[in-house]
């Protein structure tokens, strides 16, 4: 269970964060993960939407992102980047 895994973190660090937990899924680990963010939520297989503590939503990822190959603008210092590069 990760709970605001990437929260507070720069966007390296929270790549790297999202990079761990996809390796850890592909080594067979189910992880479910909290997020308020779209973008992070995408680094996985499927997206259950919650509201006020109630199911409002279901889907499966069509465009996964892929934390291990991080955008160049993120490897290269800036800030910025989706890490939605599909190896």
């Amino acid at each position: 269970m990760a709970d605001e895994a990437t929260g507070n973190l720069d966007t390296r660090s929270g790549l790297e964060i999202l990079n761990i937990l996809q390796e850890l899924n592909s080594a067979g680990i189910t992880l479910v993960m909290v997020t308020h963010e779209r973008e992070v939520a995408e680094h996985g297989d499927r997206i259950i939407l919650i509201r006020d503590g109630l199911l409002i939503g279901a889907e499966d990822v069509e465009v996964k992102r892929y934390a291990s190959r991080p955008p160049a603008e993120v490897t290269s210092g800036s800030s910025v980047g989706d890490g939605g590069d599909v190896p």
